[in-house]
Parts: structure tokens; C-alpha cells; sequence
């Protein structure tokens, strides 16, 4: 491995880097201005945006911003031509446009395109004030400024100093190699043991990054080197092998923390410690291939797991569902592990590559509820400033609609915290800025000789500055210094003051969009709501009040399936604002908070049962197997209706129940109230059975269990001919099995809301 860069080298790559940015700038702004366009600063803020550092980069996020204004040049035309003379017509069509394009921004690949494409349209239609007449003059000047800024930015990158992302991409590749081994290693130490499946952990989370930005490194490497452009088939497969096999590793993780307290896989499982040793050296033998340490061929040898002896009779306390399962993913993160060997040897040796029998990208799943959500949110911020510029006539005009969407858009895309420290580095760039533009512009009388100066500071900022503020100050910076160049400069305190106003106006529009979109969202789409969500239920579980209640015993069915954490969160506070907060005691306190989270985790774990069952009667062609997914489908339906007869109060809610929320949750057929001899005739769908407190839970729950005792005999059946087959049956089984223990907990927690009484209660 090469010995890491000392300060001066790195101080020396930054001044490089910096000069390319800053010579960009220079030559974008010299020739729009001399070629006397309409706001040549444009150009220049074209060239800095799209540098990303490696040549690659680059490339792609060029392509990218001049596709997303040509679009957008076609869909401010479209808004101006049919709509300037309708308001209302405008605001809607323009709406219609926020909600395709803000929901691509944070699902799509793509997402640089459609921000782009939304930005920039708004800002075409803001700068023509919806006039026919002017709307063509600004596409035209920020057509032709973004292609030359962007134009300038390849060739200064291309011919000055080009950083390849070849090495970038086999060092990513290491990391996640590293990273993998290093949770292998957690999970056979029994270090997730204990812990809920649901809780967030950091190594699994930070994999799942990695993989991402590998899966960006391999097409930006694609678009830059020949030699990775003729390998982009064997690239692209080893990306997803590993994407599939960080997916694969996270539900082995999940299965392994559903055991409890008992760590199986040396107890239950054969062959263990030699699985863990061969992908650890298969691990290390591709990092030393991607660091060109190692020899390009290695033989693979293939480790097969095996059960213990009466490991799958739940002799060693570990349920045979999720035995099953656990294995099944091992044995598929072993097979993953030497396909993704195989490619890279192939790939390095410049062999043929392995054919590619990795799995395809996903297809369309169905819309993303947060992506919905916050979509929502631009939707609302964009009507709310829209309704405002036309009934106060704000001085800034459209200008305030489109600097309030513009940060609205950053808000849901970054964490708070992300936000509000744009504060400070705009907050430097404009007193830099301030102090060029009023100190040392008079004294500057050629564009050489403010080319000089601009190109000193971005060089000076990019060197000390870049690492700690970002770019934004420098972004900031040229745009001030070209606004000045192409305005009449008058150099006054005047000046001055108009853009401390302006930038306040920024800053606090930056402010009330962040806390808008915050207050509805408590987290952005890329970080996880489960910390917030959990942090929310502690703050407000002594603040719940009758109303809450209500709702969750009158119908729990359609409220655990339908609500969100954040929803929960919302109609909370509500509750809390309404009622005397002495109506709820502790107990119930601990109680509705508790039912609240079971809640929420049973709806989860429904629409990944829905999503199981889905695949497995699309993959699997055998009408048996589909049978008996059928029934086990049917049982949960049974057990859902039951806790949901029993929640609205159909039978008798005063007398003990299983468990509290907080303990263990009963194992499926095993509830209080069962009848003798352990089963019985359990409740179809949309029966409510006025029995005991947990009868029909119980009693549904037992019927389930022996459906999913069937469905494990037809897996077992696969295993040799079809393992694919198994794989799903075994997955399958586990979400069910999941979801009844989240039901029967929920209907645990019964007795202790009393939900009869307080269905009945009049606030």
C-alpha cells in the first residue's frame, strides 16, 4: 500500500484543485463577457458547481445540469405559453410539476437531473415575470452560459492535472470489503445478541452508504476510462453482487438479534468457524487483488454449513424458522461472497469475466411513502410563498417564491443540522465578498486585473478554507465578484447594505422553510426515523390524552395499518394541547406508549409480509407452495382481526392479559385463555368473537402454527432440487412468524389500556 500523503501534498493537491476551479471561473466569466451575454455570472457558477474532483465526477454532473436546463427550458415555456395569464392556472400546473419532479429528486438516480430541472424552471419563469416575450431571452442566456461554463470546466479539467476514479473505485471497494469482514466477525462474536431487530446499528448503515457510493464510483469510472468502459458489464455485476450481499448480510443480522439471548451459530450450526475463516481470507485476498498486492488467480474453495443435532427440534432454544433462515442467508453470503471473487479476479486479470448471474436492479416496487411526504412538504411551502407573493406583492417578487422553494428542497434533502450550518459559511463568503467588492474592486480598472484577484482568492479559500466551510463561501464569492464585474459598480455603502437585506431576507427564508419542513418530517429521506421516532414517544408518552385513545380502540386495524411514525408523533401533540394532563396516569402512560411503538413495528412488519407473499407467488411456480402460503396468510388475517375485535371493545377487557408491552412476547398458540388441549376452531377473517381476554389471538395464532409448520415441510422438500424455492418459503415463514409475535404482544397490552372503558369515555 502507498504511504498516506503528507500535509504538504495534500496542501499542494488543493492549490491544484483550486487553480482549476479558479481558472474555470475566469475563462467562463472573460468569455461570456466579452461575447456581451446577460448575466455571464451564470457561466462562472456553472463551472464551479460541476467540479466534483475526479474527472468522472465531473462528467457526469455536467451531463446532468445541462440536461436538467434543457428540460427545464421546456417546461418554463410550457408554464409561460399557457398559464401567464392565470394565476391560479399557473399555481396549479406548476404544482403538478413541483410533485413529479420533487419525488424523482429523492428517488431517482438521477436526483442532480430533476433538482436541476425543477430549480432552474422556476428560476427561468421568476426571471421573466411570466411574460411571453421575455421568457425566451432568459432561457436563451441560461442555456448558453450553462453550456459554456460547463464546456470550460471539461477542458481545464481535462488537459490540467485529471484525477481518475479507477483508484478511488478499488480503494471504495476495500472499505466495503473491510467493513464487511468486520460484521461477519460481530455476528459470529454474538455482539448483536440481545438487541432489538428493529434498532439502528452504525457498521450495517455505513455498508449500506459504501455500497451506494461504489455503485456511483463504477459508472462515474465507466464514463472515464476505456479499459472499465469494456468491463462495464463485470463492474456493474460485481456492484450489485455486493449491494445484494450487504442486503443479505442485514437479514442475517435481523434473524440472528430475533434469537434472544442465544447465539446459534456455534451451538446449532456445523461448519461455522471454517464459513467465518474462508470469506475472511477470500475478503482479504480481493483487497490485496484491488491494492495489486496479490496474485490474480486464487482458487475458491466452497464452505458449506451444516445443522447440530437436534438444533432443529429446538433443542438449543433457537426457534426452527429462524434457524432456517439464518442458515439460508449465510449459505446465499457465501455464494455472493465467491461470485464477487470470481468477477474481480476476472476483471484484474484481464480474463474473461464470469457470466453474470447477479441479480438485476429492481424495477418499479411502488411509490415511497417519505419520498411522498416530502414531496407534500415542497408542495406546501411552494403554495403557502406563492399565495403570499400575491396577495402582499413582497418587493422581491417571484424571486421570494423561488429562494423559499429552493431551500425548502435543500431542507428535505439534508438534516437539520446540515442546514443551519450553511448559515456560517454564507455568512464568511459574504463578509469576503463585501470586502473585495467595496475595498479592492475601485482600485481594480481591467478585467485581467479582477481575473487576478478573483483567481487568487479561490485558490487562497480552496487551499485553507474548502475543507472546513465547504464550497458554498466560495460559490458565494464568485458570484458577488461576477455580479459586480457585469452591474454598474458604484462601490458604496449602499451596495453594502442591499446585500446584507437580501441575505437576510436568505437566511431567514432558510430558516422558516428548515423548521416547516422539520416540524412535519423530524428526519430527511436518507436518515432512518427510528431514533427520532423513539426520542418522540419518551418525550410525549406523559402528555396523551383521551382522543388518542379512542382512536386506537376503535379501530386499531386500519390505524396500525395506515399510520406513520411521524403521524403518531403529530397526533400526539395534538392530544396533548387539548386535554387536562392529569387524566392519564403513569401506568396507562407507559401503556399507550408501548401500544403506540408495537403499533407501529406490527404495521411495518405487515407490509413486509405483504411484500413476501407478493414475491413468492410471482417466483414460485408450484401451486402447493402457493396454497400453503395462502393459509399462512389467512391465519394472520385471523389473528389481526382478533386483535382488532378484542381493541374495539367486542369482548370483556377488565380481566389480566398475557404480558405487559415491555416483556417478552408470547409465542404464537401458547396466550392465556386458551382452551384445552391447545387449539381450536380460531375465527376467520372479519369474525369478532367475544371470548376471553386473548382467546381468539391465541387461538388463531395456534392454527397459524401449524400452517407454518406445513409450509416448512414444503421448503424442506426444496431444498435440493430448488433452492430458490426455499429460500422464499423460509422467508416467508419468518415474516409471519414475526408478525404474529408483534400481534400477540399488541393484544398483550389490552388489559392495561382498558380500552372498553375508555371507548366509552365522554371528554
Amino acid at each position: 500500500m502507498s504511504a498516506a500523503p503528507t500535509r504538504a501534498q495534500e496542501a499542494a493537491a488543493d492549490a491544484r484543485e483550486g487553480f482549476k476551479v479558479g481558472l474555470s471561473v475566469v475563462i467562463a466569466l472573460g468569455v461570456a463577457y466579452a461575447l456581451g451575454w446577460d448575466e455571464p455570472q451564470w457561466a462562472a457558477l456553472s463551472a464551479i458547481v460541476v467540479h466534483r474532483g475526479p474527472y468522472g465526477a465531473s462528467i457526469l454532473k455536467s451531463v446532468n445540469r445541462v440536461v436538467g436546463t434543457l428540460a427545464a427550458a421546456v417546461v418554463a415555456v410550457a408554464l409561460v405559453a399557457n398559464f401567464s395569464q392565470s394565476r391560479w392556472g399557473f399555481m396549479a400546473a406548476m404544482s403538478a410539476w413541483i410533485a413529479v419532479a420533487g419525488y424523482m429528486s429523492f428517488t431517482s438516480q438521477r436526483s442532480y437531473l430533476w433538482m436541476k430541472a425543477l430549480v432552474v424552471s422556476f428560476l427561468l419563469v421568476a426571471h421573466s415575470d411570466l411574460q411571453s416575450a421575455d421568457v425566451f431571452d432568459v432561457i436563451l442566456s441560461r442555456t448558453q452560459t450553462t453550456v459554456l461554463g460547463v464546456l470550460v470546466h471539461y477542458l481545464v479539467d481535462t488537459f490540467l492535472w485529471p484525477r481518475l476514479t479507477r483508484p478511488g473505485l478499488l480503494t471504495s471497494l476495500d472499505g466495503i470489503l473491510a467493513l464487511e469482514a468486520e460484521i461477519l466477525r460481530d455476528l459470529f462474536a454474538g455482539r448483536y445478541q440481545g438487541q432489538e431487530p428493529e434498532a439502528p446499528h452504525g457498521r450495517p448503515r455505513m455498508l449500506l452508504r459504501q455500497t451506494a457510493h461504489f455503485e456511483e464510483l463504477v459508472e462515474q469510472c465507466i464514463i472515464e476510462d476505456p479499459r472499465t468502459f469494456e468491463e462495464r458489464h463485470a463492474w456493474r455485476a460485481v456492484a450489485r453482487t455486493a449491494e445484494r450481499a450487504v442486503e443479505v448480510q442485514g437479514q442475517a443480522v435481523r434473524a440472528l438479534m430475533s434469537c434472544g439471548g442465544v447465539n446459534p451459530l456455534d451451538a446449532c450450526l456445523t461448519g461455522a468457524r471454517d464459513f467465518l475463516d474462508e470469506l475472511g481470507r477470500r475478503s482479504a485476498h480481493m483487497r490485496a487483488l484491488a491494492a495489486g498486492q496479490a496474485p490474480p488467480a486464487r482458487p475458491v474453495r466452497r464452505v458449506r454449513l451444516g445443522f447440530a443435532p437436534g438444533a432443529l427440534r429446538g433443542a438449543m432454544g433457537v426457534p426452527r424458522t429462524t434457524l432456517l433462515v439464518l442458515k439460508a442467508r449465510l449459505d446465499e453470503m457465501e455464494e455472493l461472497s465467491a461470485r464477487m471473487s470470481g468477477h474481480l479476479q476476472a476483471i484484474l486479470a484481464d480474463a474473461s469475466p464470469l457470466p453474470d448471474r447477479s441479480p438485476e436492479p429492481r424495477g418499479f416496487t411502488g411509490l415511497d411513502p417519505e419520498a411522498l411526504r416530502l414531496t407534500l412538504c415542497l408542495l406546501a411551502m411552494f403554495s403557502a410563498c406563492f399565495l403570499t407573493y400575491i396577495y402582499t406583492q413582497v418587493p422581491t417578487g417571484m424571486e421570494f417564491v423561488y429562494i423559499s422553494l429552493l431551500f425548502t428542497l435543500q431542507s428535505v434533502l439534508y438534516t437539520r443540522t446540515r442546514v443551519q450550518t450553511l448559515v456560517w459559511p454564507f455568512f464568511v463568503g459574504y463578509v469576503v465578498s463585501l470586502a473585495l467588492y467595496i475595498v479592492l474592486f475601485p482600485k481594480l480598472y481591467a478585467f485581467h486585473q479582477i481575473a487576478l484577484a478573483m483567481l487568487a482568492a479561490i485558490v487562497l479559500f480552496w487551499v485553507f478554507l474548502r475543507k472546513t466551510l465547504g464550497t458554498w463561501p466560495c460559490i458565494l464569492l464568485m458570484f458577488t465578484c461576477g455580479t459586480a464585474i457585469t452591474s454598474p459598480p458604484t462601490y458604496d455603502i449602499t451596495s453594502a447594505v442591499n446585500i446584507a437585506v437580501s441575505l437576510f431576507l436568505f437566511f431567514t427564508l432558510c430558516y422558516l422553510s428548515t423548521e416547516f419542513i422539520y416540524s412535519l418530517s423530524g428526519e430527511n429521506i436518507f436518515v432512518s426515523h427510528d431514533r427520532w421516532f423513539r426520542a418522540a414517544l419518551a418525550q410525549r408518552a406523559d402528555a396523551l390524552r383521551g382522543p388518542l385513545w379512542r382512536s386506537l380502540a376503535r379501530a386499531p386495524s386500519r390505524f396500525t395499518a395506515s399510520m406513520r411514525p411521524v403521524d403518531l408523533a403529530r397526533r400526539m401533540d395534538e392530544a396533548s394541547r387539548k386535554l387536562d394532563p392529569r387524566d392519564l396516569t403513569p401506568d396507562r402512560a407507559g401503556a399507550v406508549a408501548d401500544y403506540v411503538e408495537r403499533s407501529y413495528l406490527l404495521s411495518a412488519q405487515v407490509e413486509g409480509l405483504r411484500q413476501d407473499y407478493r414475491r413468492l407467488t410471482e417466483g414460485n411456480p408450484d401451486p402447493g407452495d402457493r396454497a400453503a402460503a395462502e393459509r399462512c396468510m389467512e391465519r394472520v388475517r385471523a389473528v389481526l382481526e382478533a386483535v382488532g375485535a378484542r381493541a374495539g371493545g367486542a369482548g370483556s377487557a377488565a380481566a389480566p392479559g398475557p404480558a405487559s408491552g415491555t416483556g417478552p412476547a408470547p409465542a404464537p398458540g401458547s396466550g392465556p385463555g386458551q382452551g384445552p388441549g391447545g387449539s381450536g376452531p380460531g375465527p376467520g377473517p372479519g369474525v369478532a368473537v367475544a371470548a376471553g381476554p386473548g382467546a381468539p389471538a391465541a387461538l388463531a395464532a395456534g392454527e397459524a402454527d401449524q400452517a407454518l409448520a406445513d409450509l416448512e415441510a414444503r421448503a424442506a422438500r426444496h431444498a435440493a432440487a430448488d433452492p430458490d424455492s426455499e429460500r422464499l418459503l423460509l422467508c416467508f415463514g419468518q415474516c409471519v412468524s414475526t408478525v404474529l409475535r408483534h400481534a400477540l404482544a399488541l393484544d398483550g397490552l389490552h388489559p392495561r389500556l382498558d380500552v372498553e372503558a375508555l371507548a366509552q369515555t365522554r371528554f
